[in-house]
C-alpha cells in the first residue's frame, strides 16, 4: 500500500493532466467531426475564420449532404451584388439619335444587375477583373453610314466594330471582346462620319462577363 501512494504522489499530478488533455482531445473531435472536417450542428455556434479558407470539396448549409460547391438549403441574403460569368450583366435599348463622336445611351434597361451600366452616361463600370463581351445594334437611316467602336477609359479598343448604312446594311449588329478592369469605365461611341439612329428602339445592347480571371 505505501509503495501505491507513493507512486500517486509522484506521478499523480501527471496522470491527471494527461486524462484532462484527452478528455479535451475528445471533445474537440466530437465538435468538429473527424480531421478535415468542421461541422457546426448547433443554433447559436458560430466559427469565426480571421484568414482565407479554402475548400476542397463542397460546402453545406442548411444540408449535411451538398450537391454541389455550395449548396444552400433556405433562402441566401447578398449584401453585394452577384457576378456570373456568361450572364448579362446589363442589357437594354437606345432610343434617340446619335451623331459622330457620342456616347450611346442605352437608357431603357432590361437587366443592370449591380447598377454596374449608368443609363444617364452611358457608361459602364466593369466590377471584377475579366473578359467582356459587348454586343449592340446600330441604325442608320440618312443614306451616309455609320460606324460604332468600344472605348475604355475614353480609349478605343480596336478597329471600329459597328457599321450600318441606309439601302444597304440599315440594322448592323456586331460584338466585341475586350479585357477589363475592376473600375474600367467601357462605353459605346458613335465614330467616323454617319448618325446612329435609334428611333423607335431599334438600337439594343448586353454586356457580359465570358471569363472572371482574378478573384
Amino acid at each position: 500500500m505505501k509503495k501505491v501512494f507513493k507512486f500517486i504522489s509522484k506521478y499523480g499530478i501527471s496522470i491527471v493532466a494527461c486524462a484532462v488533455m484527452a478528455f479535451l482531445c475528445l471533445v474537440s473531435y466530437q465538435a468538429l467531426g473527424s480531421p478535415g472536417e468542421a461541422t457546426l450542428t448547433s443554433i447559436g455556434q458560430t466559427m469565426n475564420i480571421a484568414d482565407d479558407l479554402t475548400v476542397g470539396g463542397n460546402v453545406g448549409i442548411g444540408t449535411a449532404d451538398p450537391q454541389a460547391k455550395l449548396d444552400v438549403d433556405g433562402d441566401i441574403e447578398v449584401g453585394g451584388s452577384i457576378v456570373s460569368p456568361n450572364f448579362p450583366i446589363a442589357a437594354g435599348y437606345a432610343d434617340d439619335n446619335y451623331s459622330q463622336g457620342s456616347t450611346i445611351n442605352y437608357g431603357d434597361q432590361y437587366v443592370n444587375n449591380g447598377d454596374y451600366y449608368n443609363p444617364s452616361s452611358g457608361v459602364f463600370t466593369a466590377p471584377v477583373e475579366g473578359i467582356y463581351e459587348w454586343c449592340a445594334t446600330m441604325r442608320e437611316t440618312s443614306g451616309t453610314t455609320v460606324y460604332g467602336a468600344i472605348f475604355i477609359n475614353g480609349s478605343q479598343q480596336g478597329d471600329r466594330k459597328w457599321w450600318a448604312r441606309d439601302g444597304l446594311r440599315r440594322l448592323g449588329h456586331d460584338c466585341q471582346q475586350f479585357y477589363a478592369y475592376p473600375g474600367d469605365e467601357i462605353e459605346h461611341r458613335v465614330v467616323d462620319n454617319g448618325t446612329n439612329n435609334c428611333g423607335q428602339a431599334y438600337c439594343g445592347f448586353r454586356v457580359m462577363l465570358l471569363a472572371q480571371t482574378a478573384i
